[in-house]
């Protein structure tokens, strides 16, 4: 499946005998994305990091099939869950500020949810998935529905009072989680997620593109998502509109570019 794709990765292993093994490296670095990534086909925005720095950074594919515009370093992507770093950043600054703690409990900022589960899970569980909150995908009413929000998120879940497991006592892995602090975050700044996004990360580092995906929001120089079809062999889109659950914010809604995910 080739949907949201932007890779940031930290690459230390190669560089271990000066320039001639860089050069080297980065060929076939080159030379091995070239293989999996074909000129006229849905491909990838590259960077690699080494000490800090930019060791290796190329572009492969185009970002719309129905134009064929070429993917460039400031083609924007939906970068997936990895919203979710942009989420905790935001309830750390809010927990630095005494906006918050990361042991509040959810009935301080849930008062529609139910006691039993409010009272049990803290913010801290949310970050770390060890709440065991139940994902809230079969229990969204999505009749009539084309785009859900963290909103959707809450009313599916307010009336659950059980868990997969005693919070803190396990892992797994959470949406459901990260919606409601993206929501937490709204409730405590007085912002919208995306406003507060924006205002306290975005803009400091100069993040000019960079936005949280809505209906009502226009995303310039953006990689449509697609899906390959084993069946016709071909790329079918897969965007906002093929997905209902794409427009969640807090667990992985933001668009940015590789030039502007460095920063």
């Amino acid at each position: 499946m080739r949907i949201f794709l932007i890779a940031l990765i930290t690459f230390t292993s190669l560089l271990v005998q000066g320039q001639q093994t860089t050069v080297a490296s980065w060929h076939e670095i080159d030379s091995l994305f070239r293989t999996i990534y074909k000129n006229d086909e849905p491909g990838v925005s590259i960077v690699i990091m080494e000490k800090g720095k930019p060791f290796f950074k190329n572009n492969y594919g185009i970002a719309d099939m129905a134009t064929g515009h070429k993917i460039s370093s400031s083609t924007n992507f939906n970068i997936g869950s990895l919203t979710k770093q942009f989420t905790a950043m935001s309830i750390l600054q809010l927990a630095e500020k005494k906006k918050l703690s990361l042991d509040d409990k959810l009935s301080r900022f849930f008062p529609e949810m139910k006691r039993k589960l409010t009272d049990a899970i803290t913010v801290r569980h949310f970050l770390t998935h060890s709440s065991g909150i139940v994902e809230h995908y079969d229990l969204t009413d999505t009749k009539n529905m084309r785009h859900a929000h963290n909103t959707d998120v809450l009313n599916a879940i307010k009336g659950v009072d059980s868990t997969y497991f005693s919070p803190g006592s396990d892992y797994r892995y959470s949406n459901t989680a990260y919606c409601l602090l993206a929501l937490i975050v709204e409730r405590v700044s007085g912002m919208s997620f995306s406003g507060y996004l924006t205002k306290n990360i975005f803009q400091p580092l100069g993040m000019k593109n960079t936005t949280v995906w809505s209906e009502n929001e226009k995303i310039g120089n953006k990689a449509t998502g697609y899906e390959y079809d084993d069946t016709t062999r071909t790329f079918k889109r897969s965007d906002a509109d093929e997905n209902i659950f794409f427009s969640t914010e807090g667990d992985g809604g933001i668009y940015t570019s590789i030039d502007e995910y460095l920063k």
